[in-house]
């Protein structure tokens, strides 16, 4: 079998059902990331970047829980790249890239001293935050 690629427009409803139907140990589910996701969703900021969910071949959801959980809390629909019919054993092998940190953001946008100018940032918001 091989993986098809589309772009689907998954509402809360689907969201459910991919979450229900998934019978994989994914990630541990991250509570922040998730309320920020939603929150975003909800005003309307999330955006097709071009990053996939990717169902596999049994149905699990092999990317895309934090995502469906903030579209079902947010209870807005969002537009995503979906592959479907991965083979499962290819689970291993998301996520294993480096993220991308805040200095690698700032240096792409031709900004100097990045790593400074990140940790300060960091800081402030940290500030700002009350911590």
């Amino acid at each position: 079998m091989s993986a098809i690629a589309s772009v689907e427009t998954i509402t809360p409803q689907i969201a459910k059902e991919l979450i229900a139907i998934n019978k994989r140990n994914n990630r541990k589910i991250v509570l922040r990331r998730v309320e920020k996701y939603a929150a975003d969703m909800a005003a309307g900021l999330w955006s097709l970047n071009g990053e996939s969910m990717v169902v596999g071949e049994s149905g699990n959801l092999l990317q895309g829980q934090h995502r469906c959980l903030a579209c079902m809390k947010s209870n807005t629909s969002f537009t995503s790249v979906v592959v479907r019919g991965v083979p499962d054993a290819f689970f291993s092998s998301f996520d294993t890239g480096k993220p991308r940190s805040a200095s690698d953001v700032l240096g792409m946008e031709g900004v100097q001293h990045t790593v400074l100018k990140a940790g300060i940032a960091r800081w402030v918001f940290i500030y700002r935050d009350g911590r």
